[in-house]
């Protein structure tokens, strides 16, 4: 009767599941330098240093050495939901849950001095923001449609944000273009005016800028649209939809190449590319990794040939055309024109770790790939090296085939107090040094410094070697 009044005792509940705990099995990533920043919201990368957005509105600027080199006074009220750099990193665009856009801009300047000594007529360009503490807030403003007499102004977060300049990107950024649901502000800087306006369809999901042509790439529902923004103000021409990309999937993220190819990672993990669309012969692709990607963030390899996304492993696929087509995939013929297709020549290349990757990046002039997963465990992935035969599934469905090649990791690292921490940020500082911000508070640089043991292990087994590994032939 007690019991029935009660409950059960507490002898037969069952133990809480014991959280998870980050797990390195190769090593070999020894801290560089470990800074405290405050809770993190976002980060932005340039060359010289660490844009680190914290929870209190803040900027902090972290220089590729660990030392923090400029701090902002609080600018909102809040973290930003997106931060990013101008391509001549002088400037900082954030957007906030207030419905605002807000700049940085550097105001030191280089000394400009001749081969007399004496100073140069002329006004020096800008140092890079983030070098010394000499910047100010320069534009404020608000991505809201034009108030109705009446009506109560609505607050709509602003998610997205990309800042615009000319097509080499040597110059000061002239716009940025904001997101806050379905509508996207251009706005020009540093004077603030408006330049142009889009409501579209369905809320942004992406938003990023067009680094071969100018202007910016807009995501929305299962359509991109490619707007064209003038260097010179606004103009004819400004504020243009050039161009629209349907896909028959929602798409979540957007990552375009230097020479005009277009990808997007969709809800369900596709990938899909456009490339050539201003040429003769433009193509689309519609890819799947086949190992539970999730789409929200993309990563091509600086050479173009490598494209990584997050999931629930680190998946990448491979358009240097080095690898050799899996035996199970095999041509297709038509008899009418007498031709033979590949049924899929874009070898997909899976992680082996069954980790939920959450942000990816690559080494600068090189295919090594560095991960990060839900639990802040930091791997280095070789893109180059050799791989493990995988492809299981039927070869008349090639399509539904799993990757053909499996990686293992090279290094591994996770916070160097061996807790879990929950990242926000990759990125490579140098050949040899990624950086990792963690939402604690912490950014953590990590040099890539292999123990003998890790150095001196044999390497994987060969694609396709009967001798090495005779399981590996199919």
């Amino acid at each position: 009767m007690r019991r029935t009044l009660v409950g059960p005792s507490s002898a037969a509940r069952p133990a809480p599941a014991a959280a998870p705990r980050p797990v390195v099995q190769k090593g070999g990533l020894a801290v560089s330098w470990r800074a405290s920043v405050g809770t993190v919201a976002c980060v932005a990368q340039s060359s010289t240093c660490l844009a680190v957005a914290t929870d209190d509105g803040a900027v902090v600027f972290v220089d590729n050495a660990g030392d923090i080199t400029a701090r902002s006074p609080q600018i909102a009220d809040e973290g930003p939901n997106a931060m990013v750099f101008a391509p001549s990193e002088t400037m900082l665009v954030a957007c906030y849950d207030d419905g605002h856009a807000r700049v940085l801009q550097s105001t030191a300047r280089y000394e400009s001095i001749g081969r007399n000594g004496k100073p140069v007529r002329g006004q020096a360009p800008l140092l890079s923001l983030g070098t010394s503490a000499d910047f100010a807030l320069v534009v404020e403003h608000a991505v809201a449609p034009p108030p109705v007499a009446g009506k109560r102004a609505r607050t709509i977060p602003a998610t997205h944000c990309a800042a615009l300049s000319d097509t080499s990107g040597m110059y000061e950024v002239c716009a940025f273009a904001c997101s806050a649901g379905k509508l996207v502000h251009c706005v020009d800087v540093p004077s603030g005016e408006l330049r142009h306006a889009h409501t579209f369809e369905a809320p942004v999901r992406a938003l990023c800028r067009n680094p071969e042509v100018g202007g910016y790439y807009v995501a929305y529902g299962t359509t991109i649209a490619r707007v064209a923004v003038t260097n010179d103000g606004p103009a004819e021409g400004d504020g243009i939809i050039t161009r629209s990309y349907t896909s028959t999937r929602p798409l979540r993220s957007l990552a375009p190449r230097e020479d005009g190819w277009l990808t997007a990672g969709t809800f369900d993990g596709a990938i899909e590319v456009w490339g050539k669309q201003d040429t003769y012969e433009p193509f689309e692709l519609s890819l799947q990794s086949f190992c539970r990607s999730d789409g929200e963030a993309l990563a091509w390899s600086s050479d173009g040939g490598f494209l990584a996304t997050t999931g629930a492993r680190a998946a990448c696929f491979d358009f240097t055309g080095q690898r050799p087509h899996h035996p199970y995939r095999r041509p297709q013929y038509d008899d009418e024109e007498d031709v033979q297709y590949e049924p899929d020549a874009i070898p997909r290349v899976c992680g082996f770790a069954e980790t939920r990757e959450r942000c990816v990046a690559w080494a600068p002039g090189g295919a090594i790939l560095a991960t990060v997963d839900a639990v802040g465990v930091v791997r280095l992935w070789n893109l180059r090296g050799r791989l493990k035969k995988g492809g299981q599934g039927h070869p008349q469905q090639p399509q539904l085939m799993k990757p053909q090649f499996f990686l293992f990791p090279q290094l591994d690292a996770a916070h160097p107090s061996g807790a879990v921490e929950r990242p926000c940020f990759l990125g490579w500082l140098s050949a040899d040094t990624v950086a990792v911000a963690y939402e604690c508070g912490d950014v953590v640089a990590l040099r890539v410094a292999p123990p003998p043991a890790v150095a001196a292990a044999p390497p994987p087994p060969l694609i396709f070697d009967k001798a090495t590994d005779p399981k590996n032939v199919m």
